[in-house]
């Protein structure tokens, strides 16, 4: 291969990650402490993580708008329900399904549930209310529901896995896509669904912005930011 062209690729992402931690730093964010007159969305409500966020949000002071719904129709009606009380400040594209077991037995259906739910629930969500959010006046901030399998491999997840991973680089790119505006994106990644012996250990470290952020230490001892339920949601 061409050095040459590879160091420029280098240079040019070296650039990129530079010019995408500065845009972190001026980025509107949203205080999750205190979320009174506040409007929260949160889909995949009707367990796990969706009801937790939704309890939690409530608790803080937010106005939540919580459906366990999936579907192109059903979550436009959803966006219509809360743009009704003003502006949406922070929008949880959660619904998802769970699925194990080897690629050469998992039948063509389970593939496409797995698409449609973990993959276009969150495209569903982005569909509806990311052109309205865009509009409107005043931060908001998207959390994708993704997982640590979509970032670690693990035997047996591997079809879920690659549902996981679409919603981590969807989120990753929609978040530098959306530079300059006031909408900012985070997938967020647990690790419950990772067998114990598959999860890379959990480190903590101070993000360029100085705020104490998760990270991950995957194999060979790189490391990659992932967004954490807390006070913010930093990227």
């Amino acid at each position: 291969m061409n050095r040459t062209l590879i160091g420029g690729i280098a240079r040019a992402t070296a650039t990129a990650g530079a010019a995408d931690a500065a845009r972190r730093l001026t980025a509107p964010a949203i205080d999750t402490s205190h979320l009174s007159g506040k409007t929260a969305v949160v889909t995949g409500a009707g367990s796990g993580i969706g009801r937790s966020l939704a309890t939690l949000l409530a608790q803080r002071g937010a106005v939540v708008h919580a459906a366990d719904v999936n579907g192109d129709s059903a979550v436009a009606r959803l966006a219509d329900r809360a743009f009704q009380d003003g502006p949406v400040h922070l929008l949880f594209n959660n619904a998802g399904i769970g699925h194990a077991g080897s690629v050469a037995d998992t039948p063509l259906g389970d593939w496409r549930r797995l698409i449609d739910v973990n993959l276009m629930g969150v495209v569903h969500g982005l569909h509806a209310f990311l052109p309205r959010l865009l509009a409107q006046d005043g931060p908001a901030h998207i959390v994708d529901t993704a997982s640590m399998a979509g970032l670690v491999p693990a035997a047996g997840l591997s079809a879920y896995s690659a549902t996981k991973a679409a919603v981590v680089a969807l989120s990753d790119a929609l978040d530098v896509e959306l530079a300059g505006t006031r909408v900012r994106v985070s997938a967020l990644c647990r690790a419950s669904s990772i067998p114990p012996s598959s999860r890379p250990p959990p480190c903590a470290a101070s993000g360029p912005d100085g705020k104490l952020a998760r990270w991950i230490c995957t194999p060979g001892g790189a490391r990659r930011r992932m967004s954490w339920p807390g006070r913010r949601w930093p990227r």
